[in-house]
């Protein structure tokens, strides 16, 4: 066989394997550190004007090799992973696109000290109303 094939063999082999090793953030799992919170929020509901009172698991992921990015799994207890950044102990979730049948978009800020957390979140359904949440919880 040709070099040039051996090295466009080998060049496939060493993609295929480096994606395999890293997550979708470009971080491999072994050098993820993955937290989960007990949440209880509250949700303002835009047409009824009244709080529902909300209890859920958050996971919190932060990859010790990217220490200023965090996701956030489960918030609003709906399941999906939200990326953002993390400076100190203060987060923020920038505005995401949702393919969910309720959310359009999320935002959220907040902050993590010790065992603790706090959230404050903005979701739009897709008539574009705001539903705000805000919620704290312990490490689990």
């Amino acid at each position: 066989m040709k070099k040039s094939n051996w090295i466009f063999l080998a060049s496939i082999l060493l993609s295929a394997i480096l994606l395999m090793n890293c997550n979708k953030k470009g971080c491999k799992e072994k050098h993820q550190t993955s937290t989960t919170y007990v949440i209880q929020d509250s949700l303002l509901i835009a047409i009824s004007q009244e709080w529902q009172q909300q209890n859920y698991e958050i996971e919190v992921t932060r990859c010790e090799k990217s220490e200023d990015q965090i996701s956030i799994k489960n918030l609003n207890d709906i399941g999906f992973e939200f990326d953002g950044t993390i400076s100190g102990t203060t987060f923020s979730i920038p505005s995401q696109d949702i393919d969910d049948d309720n959310w359009k978009k999320v935002e959220c800020t907040g902050t993590i000290t010790g065992n603790n957390i706090v959230i404050d979140y903005t979701f739009l359904n897709w008539d574009g109303e705001p539903f705000w949440g805000r919620g704290s919880g312990t490490k689990k």
